[in-house]
C-alpha cells in the first residue's frame, strides 16, 4: 500500500512534472564534465595582523545590539575604505559591554557580563584584555560580587584614571559603588561606595565623580592601591525636577561641558581634586526658545580640541523628546559661548564623534543604521557608510 501510494502521488504529481519541464527546456541532469574546475579549497584560520599604529581615519563603534542583548560587537571602520571593505576588524562582546580604548599599553579593554547558560545561569563580570594588533583576547579580569551595572550602553559606565593604570567600573544593584581595577597588574584593588550617585567622570590626579541624585557631584580621589583618601561632595546644582543634564557630557582635558535637556550648558572643570562648577550658559536665543528648540539624542554633544562644541538639537521639544533623532548639529565656540555655525544633516543623528586628524571629520551615528561624515568647518556631507548592525552606536576614534 504504501509503495502504491508513492507511485500514484509522488510521481505523477512532483517527479514527472519537473522531468517534463527539464525536457522542454532541452535540459538533462548534468554530469560532473559540465562544471568548471572546482576552487581550491580555502586556507582557514587565517587573521590579519592590524598596524602597530592605528591610522587616525579609523573608528570603532560601540554597540548595544537591542534585539540579540547576548550578541554584542565593537567594529573598526576605515573612514577611507570602499564598501564593503570599510570594516577593518570586529570584537564580540557579551551583555551590555563598554570599551576603553588605551594609548599607554597597546590593548583595548571591554567591561562585560556572561551567564553560563548564555541567557541564565552563573554569572560572571569581567573586564576582557584585548591586543590591539590581532583583537584577540589576551586576559580577563574578574569583577566580584555580580554589581557591574547592566545598563543601556553608557561611556561613563567604565573609565581611566592615574593615566590609564586604574579602571574604574560602576555597579548598581540598585546599591551604587564603583569598583577600582589596577589594569597593569589586572587585578581588582578597590571598591568605593557612592550611594545615591551614578557613572564616572574622571577627576584629578586619580579619582572620579559621580552626579547624584539630590542634584550634587560627589568627587573620590583614591591612592595607588584604589583605597578611598578623600571624597567632597558640591552644593546642588543640577536641576532635576526642572531642567535636568544629560549624563554624557563632552570633555576636553577633563573640562567638561553637560548639557541640560532645555538646552542650558553646564560647564565643569574636573582637573583637580575638587570640581569647579562653572555658570550656566544658554544654547538657545530667545527666539530659538520660542521654538522649543532643544538637545536630543542618545549621545547628543561632542567637542574638538580647538574649543568647539558640537550638540544635536531638535525643533518643537517636549517632555520625551531628548531621545528623539536629532534635527541639526549646531556648532558653538566654547569661549565665546557663541553658535557658529549650523550643520544640516542628510539622515539625523543619534550620536558624534570628532576624529583626531590633522584635519579633523564629524562623525554621525543615525538611528536608521547609517555613519555620516561631514566636514565640521563647512558642514558638507563627505561620506556614509552602513552600519550592519542596529544602532545608535558609541563612536570612539582612534587616538594615539
Amino acid at each position: 500500500m504504501k509503495y502504491e501510494w508513492r507511485k500514484k502521488h509522488i510521481m505523477p504529481n512532483v517527479v514527472m512534472p519537473f522531468m517534463a519541464s527539464m525536457l522542454m527546456m532541452g535540459t538533462s541532469p548534468a554530469s560532473a564534465a559540465d562544471y568548471q574546475e572546482a576552487l581550491p579549497a580555502e586556507e582557514l584560520g587565517q587573521t590579519d595582523i592590524l598596524p602597530d599604529e592605528l591610522p587616525l581615519a579609523w573608528v570603532y563603534a560601540q554597540y548595544l545590539v537591542a534585539p540579540s542583548t547576548i550578541d554584542n560587537k565593537v567594529e573598526l571602520f576605515d573612514l577611507d575604505g570602499k564598501d564593503p571593505t570599510y570594516i577593518r576588524g570586529q570584537i564580540a562582546a557579551s551583555y551590555f559591554p563598554n570599551m576603553l580604548q588605551g594609548t599607554a599599553r597597546p590593548e583595548l579593554y571591554i567591561s562585560e557580563t556572561f551567564f553560563s547558560r548564555g541567557t541564565r545561569g552563573d554569572r560572571t563580570d569581567v573586564i576582557t584584555v584585548y591586543d590591539k594588533r590581532t583583537l584577540a583576547p589576551t586576559g580577563e579580569i574578574p569583577l566580584p560580587g555580580n554589581k557591574r551595572g547592566l545598563l543601556v550602553t553608557k561611556p561613563n559606565a567604565f573609565q581611566f584614571t592615574d593615566k590609564e593604570k586604574l579602571g574604574l567600573v560602576f555597579n548598581f544593584t540598585p546599591a551604587a559603588s564603583v569598583t577600582v581595577v589596577d589594569l597593569v597588574e589586572r587585578k581588582v584593588v578597590g571598591d568605593v561606595e557612592i550611594p545615591g550617585c551614578a557613572l564616572i567622570y574622571p577627576t584629578g590626579p586619580r579619582g572620579f565623580s559621580s552626579l547624584c541624585g539630590n542634584g550634587t557631584l560627589l568627587s573620590i580621589q583614591v591612592d595607588k592601591n584604589g583605597k578611598l583618601i578623600s571624597e567632597v561632595e558640591s552644593k546642588p546644582f543640577n536641576k532635576l525636577d526642572d531642567d535636568p543634564l544629560y549624563s554624557k557630557p563632552a570633555a576636553i582635558d577633563q573640562k567638561n561641558y553637560f548639557v541640560s535637556y532645555l538646552g542650558h550648558v553646564q560647564p565643569i572643570d574636573l582637573r583637580g581634586k575638587k570640581p569647579k562648577i562653572g555658570k550656566k550658559w544658554s544654547l538657545l536665543t530667545p527666539e530659538e526658545a520660542k521654538e522649543n528648540w532643544r538637545p536630543s539624542a542618545a549621545y547628543p554633544v561632542t567637542a574638538d580640541s580647538r574649543g568647539h562644541l558640537y550638540v544635536l538639537m531638535s525643533p518643537d521639544g517636549f517632555d520625551g523628546s531628548h531621545r528623539d533623532d536629532g534635527k541639526e548639529i549646531w556648532v558653538f565656540n566654547i569661549k565665546k559661548k557663541k553658535k557658529v555655525r549650523t550643520i544640516k544633516m542628510t539622515n539625523g543623528g543619534q550620536g558624534m564623534a570628532i576624529t583626531n586628524e590633522d584635519t579633523p571629520r564629524l562623525l554621525v551615528a543615525t538611528s536608521s543604521r547609517k555613519l555620516d561624515v561631514y566636514n565640521p568647518e563647512t558642514g558638507e556631507a563627505l561620506n556614509s557608510f552602513n552600519m550592519p548592525t542596529w544602532g545608535p552606536a558609541i563612536l570612539i576614534p582612534v587616538k594615539r
